[in-house]
């Protein structure tokens, strides 16, 4: 049993294969193959129930002002952006079931939904059902004229409400037909009291009909227009059109009429007509037969697209949407036919398996195939291009095929070398004959007439002898140690005529006889699938990963890099297999996916994909290549099929997407905006609904996946941002404030004018609020109060304190006062006066009197004082050393010196604060000199807030000065009252100036080490008289 299950899937997998090569093989084969290309204009896509619609039976069609394409199923209806369904199949607690009409009303912002269950109306994302009176009312069509009058179609009959009664229906959600059926529908004329549809026209009338029976009621009276003759026929659409009204009969066709009193069947009858439909100003027309533009002028007809052959029930309805996309109901699907870019040729016993392609000089079209095939189009038929030769190889594929400039045809293989064609026969060339390999992917025809071939790993030159037909072949290899997948895929010639190669390992040059590898500028290892020139010697590489390269020689010939394109900017892929450019200097990819196509504008660049979604083939080849023929037509030559399309064709969408909020969330709470314009109240959000979600739709039924989204938040963002394909945008940490949000959506590389815009609020937390504001000031108020009645009480403190010290200080200089006369210096005066005049020496004795008297004056009028004037202090010290020298006699000097920098006459000085230090350089260090006795005074400006005094004397030291003093108190240790006075002082002057002050004295010693003196430096603050 197992050995019987082992032979059927053996010979399974056999037979497949068989099929496969069988296949593959007829097209090796044949010389002649027969193609087929469906040439229908549109794509058609099925939607239906299992994409998510309520139901797969379709009754209405209706695109509202925003862009969104309302469906009425046979159980409710759906709101569609291209993308999902908003679905609803009830109103309140109603069941909708069929729906009859759909019809927006941009005056309340409301959609309106005409059902079996009634009227019902659509705002922010409900429906809110109508209560009428008269119960299970059937409601199937509205119309609104242009003074806003709403004309309603029901089950009582037609019936009309003013602008001001339906804002009262809208906001009680109530109603009354009854009491507004038009007066006349009770006459004769009426035999049914249903109307299925009702239109105001533009010339005051409004036209309704039953199943089968036109109406026309001008104000006063109601008149019957017509009446089939089918009983089983019904009216399925009315269109106003100026002076004139269209009606649609299923089986009668089209019918016109300017009065009640003339109808005219439209002369283009079809069978089971379905309706008429305006859009944008142009008329539409479906039947069975298809879908037709209709011009009402001259009733002319011009068919747009075929119903699709899968359509085998009944067609309710049409619509054609803002974007060209033709839509059609059926009782089983929605059908969306957009236009197609593409065509497709097909082979009926097999695949179409084609490599290269080349367009010759005189028009001819040249495809080469596996086996060394070579193919030219004649019509719809592929032929053998070689005739009886069939083949320029075996085995091999053809890799590429290039004309020459005098008329030779060389054909690359992908392993089998090269092939050429001269003068009808064939002349082959491989490894053996000098090539450097057996793969030749390209042709480089160079201007001085060589020919340049490629692949694995070499560089070929086919230089031509200068007598006969013989080739003589040069080769240069890129193979590295090691290197086993060097490809040379194309190159290009140079301004300079440089041949530069590219493939898998990124770019070569040749030049000088020697092949070098070359790195663009910013680029790291990129394998090139393709290199193409411009006629003004811009160059464009395609990678596989790294985009699309768009490269130019600079003034050394050599290539740079311009910009490279990706996927940020628009591309639908990074990899790319080739590259054309056309006469525009379009640039045109192909991907596994789909081509690119970047164009121009002004140095702006545009980018536009198209996909399968366009009709281009979804199918898995390994190789694809671009030619342009001399019509203008691209082929995309690829290793499973064969296709083409009008490069005029694929253009910049006419009209960019319409772009809607739909939700914006903030916490737990959903708010809903569809609004594609400012709203008149902006949304007001607590301060710590800070994290918001905005969802959005850009509105493009012809290529949704193909639409990028952009925005900008003021008040955070200045500049569009990127938001890719992606339609949420999330928000973090948004601070309070008025925000506006901007969106935008773009299909291709358009600009779009059409902003979505949305505003909203954060409120500020209470602790940021005025009234938040007012009692923290309020607060605040009450502190300062407090602090600055602290704050007196800290300086009267501060003030009792000052005078504390203000009172030692006087206390000290009273001390200091004492202290400067020293009573030996009083005595010895006083005895020194008293000698001069016993000995009769009166005029010495009186100067000496005069300059002692002088001197206690100047000293008990700067003790009223805290601070004097330098100048003043000097004179003071120079009496007193004046009668210092008259005590002495010649036997003493001093002086007395400034510095430049210091301004006697502006400085002050804390009053008899060096006294003390003279009058111990005097009394300690030179009253025990013998011989010569010298002092100096020097003053100088340490900084301008710092005074420094030095007084040196040559007596005998500070050490002996001591010993002197110590000998004659009985060895009793005693510092000396002046000095600590001066220190005081100065500790006093640190803390009430906040200065540094400084009192050094130090022995001075000679050259042999011995004491020469006394040096004391003494710094302290001063003041100025400005």
């Amino acid at each position: 049993m197992h050995i019987q299950k082992w032979i059927v899937l053996i010979f399974i997998f056999l037979h497949s294969h068989a099929s496969i090569a069988q296949s593959q093989r007829y097209f090796w084969n044949k010389d002649n193959i027969r193609l087929s290309v469906n040439k229908e204009k549109y794509i058609t896509k099925i939607i239906g129930a299992k994409d998510g619609l309520p139901s797969s039976e379709i009754l209405v069609l209706l695109q509202d002002s925003k862009g969104f394409v309302w469906i009425g199923t046979s159980t409710g209806v759906s709101k569609y952006d291209g993308y999902s369904f908003e679905n609803h199949i009830t109103a309140g607690n109603k069941q909708l079931g069929k729906i009859n009409s759909i019809v927006e009303d941009t005056l309340h912002n409301t959609i309106w939904i005409m059902s079996d269950a009634g009227l019902s109306y659509y705002q922010n994302g409900y429906l809110h059902p109508i209560a009428f009176e008269e119960n299970d009312l059937t409601v199937y069509d509205m119309g609104i004229d242009d003074r806003h009058v709403y004309w309603i179609a029901s089950a009582k009959g037609p019936a009309y409400y003013t602008k001001e009664e339906m804002l009262g229906i809208i906001q009680t959600k109530k109603g009354n037909i009854g009491t507004h059926l038009i007066p006349q529908w009770k006459s004769s004329l009426k035999e049914d009291s249903l109307v299925r549809l009702i239109k105001p026209g533009n010339n005051g009338k409004t036209w309704f009909s039953s199943k089968s029976i036109l109406y026309c009621y001008d104000g006063r009276h109601t008149s019957q227009v017509w009446r089939s003759s089918s009983f089983n026929d019904q009216i399925n659409t009315i269109l106003p059109q100026q002076d004139k009204v269209f009606f649609v009969s299923t089986i009668n066709g089209i019918f016109e009429c300017s009065d009640t009193n003339n109808v005219a069947a439209v002369p283009f009858q079809r069978t089971l007509s379905a309706n008429i439909y305006n859009s944008g100003g142009a008329l539409y027309y479906m039947c069975l037969d298809g879908i037709f533009s209709f011009n009402p002028q001259n009733n002319s007809f011009s068919l747009l697209c075929k119903i699709p052959e899968a359509v085998t029930t009944w067609l309710s309805c049409t619509m054609a949407d803002r974007e060209g996309n033709i839509w059609i109901g059926m009782h089983d699907a929605l059908f969306l036919q957009r236009k197609k870019i593409f065509y497709e040729y097909k082979s009926g016993n097999g695949n179409i398996e084609l490599f290269c392609g080349a367009v010759k000089k005189d028009g001819t079209i040249l495809f080469g195939g596996n086996r060394g095939r070579i193919f030219t189009k004649r019509d719809t038929t592929l032929v053998n291009y070689l005739g009886k030769q069939k083949s320029v190889c075996s085995k091999s594929s053809l890799a590429a095929i290039h004309e020459d400039k005098q008329g030779w045809l060389w054909f690359g293989t992908a392993y089998q070398g090269i092939a050429i064609q001269q003068n009808d026969h064939l002349k082959f060339l491989d490894k053996t004959s000098g090539l450097g390999c057996n793969q030749n992917y390209f042709f480089l025809e160079t201007t001085d007439g060589d020919m340049w071939t490629g692949g694995d790993g070499f560089l070929t030159k086919l230089g031509k002898q200068q007598s006969g037909d013989s080739i003589a072949c040069t080769t240069y290899s890129s193979l590295m140690s090691g290197d086993n997948w060097s490809v040379f895929v194309n190159a290009i010639e140079g301004p300079d005529k440089t041949i530069w190669a590219a493939g898998a390992r990124g770019l070569f040059t040749f030049s000088d006889g020697k092949l070098s590898q070359y790195a663009l500028r910013d680029s790291t290892a990129i394998s090139i699938s393709d290199i193409k020139k411009t006629p003004g010697n811009e160059v464009w590489l395609t990678t596989k990963g790294n985009g699309i390269w768009q490269c130019y020689f600079d003034e050394k010939g050599l290539l740079q890099l311009k910009k490279k394109y990706n996927t940020e900017d628009g591309l639908n892929t990074n990899s790319y297999l080739n590259i054309l450019i056309d006469e525009q200097n379009n640039i045109w990819a192909v991907s596994y996916s789909g081509i690119s196509k970047i164009a121009f504008d002004h140095n702006k660049f545009f980018i536009s994909n198209y996909t399968a979604n366009d009709g281009f083939p979804d199918k898995n080849y390994q190789s694809a290549r671009l030619m342009q023929d001399s019509n203008k037509t691209i082929w995309i030559i690829t290793s499973d099929g064969l296709s083409y399309f009008n490069p005029q064709g694929p253009a910049q969408p006419e009209k960019n997407p319409l772009i809607v909020l739909n939700t914006v969330k903030a916490g737990d709470s959903i708010y809903y905006s569809n609004n594609t314009a400012s709203q008149n109240q902006p949304l007001i959000l607590h301060y710590n609904e800070n994290e918001l979600s905005f969802s959005f739709s850009g509105i493009y039924f012809s290529n949704p996946s193909g639409v990028k989204y952009f925005y900008r938040l003021s008040g955070s963002d200045s500049l569009w941002k990127d938001n890719g394909n992606n339609r949420v945008i999330n928000f973090e940490g948004l601070r309070p404030g008025n925000y506006m949000l901007q969106t935008k959506a773009v299909a291709g590389n358009n600009e779009s004018d059409i902003i979505a815009t949305y505003l909203f609020i954060i409120q500020k937390p209470f602790w940021q609020t005025w009234w938040f504001y007012a009692i923290c000031a309020v607060i605040a108020g009450a502190i300062i109060y407090a602090w600055m009645k602290q704050r007196e009480k800290t300086i009267q403190k501060a003030a009792a304190e000052k005078a504390t010290i203000q009172k030692h200080i006087a206390e000290l200089e009273t001390k200091a006062l004492k202290s400067q006369m020293n009573p030996h210096f009083v005595f010895n005066s006083l005895n020194s006066i008293a000698h001069l005049i016993a000995s009769n020496q009166n005029e010495k004795g009186i100067e000496y009197l005069t300059k002692f008297s002088k001197l206690l004056r100047i000293i008990l009028e700067e003790s009223e004082n805290n601070f004097v004037v330098l100048k003043d202090e000097i004179k003071m010290l120079d009496l007193y050393l004046q009668i210092e020298a008259m005590r002495f006699g010649d036997t003493f000097s001093y002086s007395i010196q400034a510095d430049d920098t210091v301004e006697e006459d502006d400085i002050s000085v804390p009053a008899l604060l060096l006294h003390p230090l003279v009058e111990n350089a005097v009394w300690h260090g030179l009253l025990h000199k013998q011989g010569e006795r010298r002092l100096t005074i020097q003053f100088k400006k340490i900084t301008e807030g710092i005074l420094q005094c030095t007084i040196k004397d040559n007596g005998i030291g500070i050490e002996a000065a001591k010993a002197m003093k110590e000998k004659r108190l009985n060895g009793i240790t005693q510092q000396s009252k002046g000095t600590q006075l001066v220190k005081d002082r100065l500790k006093m002057l640190e803390q009430q100036f906040g200065q540094p002050v400084h009192l050094a004295m130090e022995d001075i010693h000679s050259d042999n080490y011995s004491v020469s003196g006394t040096k004391v430096t003494i710094q302290f603050p001063v003041l100025y008289e400005s």
